[in-house]
């Protein structure tokens, strides 16, 4: 048995030309056939994509993404939850604005 490179590139072209053979079959047996091979060229790629990255984890999450002095100035929703009562750490012109704003998608604009 040939021993099948651990190339993500590789897996996702498979993929693609099998997807492209199954469009082209005369049966549906045949069609069947190469749809179940790009499913599993389509798998192994994630397989492969996933070693090769590693698991994805939001950035927000990420220690040395965060704040450590702001770490616990998350609030629930809601009238009640609008101000922090105790922040770590005194909030500057952004921080009002933005706490002001929410839940706006967008940031404030300071000059």
């Amino acid at each position: 048995m040939e021993k099948m490179p651990e190339d993500h590139a590789y897996f996702v072209r498979r993929a693609q030309e099998e997807q492209r053979l199954a469009a082209e079959a005369d049966t549906a047996e045949a069609k069947a056939s190469h749809l179940k091979l790009a499913e599993e060229y389509t798998a192994r790629a994630a397989e492969v994509g996933e070693r090769a990255v590693g698991k994805a984890e939001g950035a927000a999450l990420q220690p040395d993404e965060t704040d450590p002095a702001n770490i616990d100035q998350t609030r629930t929703a809601g009238p009640a939850s609008i101000r922090d009562r105790d922040p770590r750490r005194g909030w500057d012109e952004v921080d009002e604005q933005s706490d002001e704003s929410f839940p706006a998608s967008d940031p404030p604009s300071i000059p």
